[in-house]
Parts: structure tokens; C-alpha cells; sequence
């Protein structure tokens, strides 16, 4: 994961952003970086805490999960269903995206930068560089 910090200081502050709380720390993500053609997940590990932001763009749908593991999560995009819905793989199981998972939900915010970072100026900050299917 790559941090741009202080995030204060970007010039996009109109950027469209997912923010949220882990305890006492505070993350955003680009969601223009987590647009693909169709989907994204995003994960990364904080102390013991495995965390995934996804996104599923034909239903404009963003989750944040996280779960307490040392193990990293193996997450896959398998397909879409007929219903058009995201099927995912969690460590070689597959859930369709709106399922309830194995993981717990974090609340989140979708505003934009400059608003997140005026009430939470030690935000961390991730573009999110996702490349594209």
C-alpha cells in the first residue's frame, strides 16, 4: 500500500473519496481509483487487522470490511451472476458481493476531500491505483 500523507495537501480536493475509522485513525480512498471497468478490491493489513475496500460498479455498490487475522485475505473476482451481481473469492470460497461475509462491515462516508480532510486533517490518504481488466 502506498500512502500519500498529509493528505491536505493534494490539489484534487473536489476528488470524490471512501472515508472511514479504524480506532482512532482515519482513511480515505480515491474512488475514481477504484473504478475499473467494473470492479475493484483494495486490501491491506494494519497491525493484525486484514482490510478490503471493494467496489462494484455496474450496481454502485462500496463495502469496507476488515477481520482480525495474521493471514492475509486471497480475495478473487470470479464473474457476475445473471442478476448481475459481483461474485467474489474469500480464500478460495466464493460470495456473491452483497452477501453477508465473513468479515465486519465499517461504517464509511462517500463525500469528497476537501470535506473529510477539513474534520479529520491526519488522514491517511490511498489514490488506490487500481489498473483497469
Amino acid at each position: 500500500t502506498v500512502w500519500e500523507a498529509p493528505a491536505d495537501f493534494s490539489p484534487q480536493n473536489n476528488l470524490r473519496v471512501v472515508g472511514f475509522h479504524l480506532g482512532n485513525e482515519h482513511y480515505c480512498f480515491a474512488q475514481a481509483g477504484l473504478l475499473s471497468i467494473y470492479d475493484a478490491i483494495y486490501s491491506f493489513t494494519l497491525d493484525t487487522k486484514q482490510i478490503a475496500v471493494s467496489y462494484w460498479a455496474v450496481k454502485d455498490r462500496v463495502r469496507v470490511l476488515a477481520r482480525s487475522s495474521d493471514k492475509p485475505v486471497d480475495w478473487g473476482i470470479v464473474g457476475m451472476t445473471n442478476n448481475e451481481e459481483l461474485v467474489v473469492s474469500i480464500d478460495g470460497e466464493c460470495f456473491q458481493h452483497d452477501a453477508d461475509l465473513p468479515f465486519e462491515e465499517i461504517q464509511f462516508e462517500e463525500t469528497t476531500l476537501a470535506a473529510w480532510t477539513a474534520r479529520f486533517p491526519d488522514t491517511r490518504f490511498c489514490p488506490c491505483r487500481v489498473e483497469s481488466l
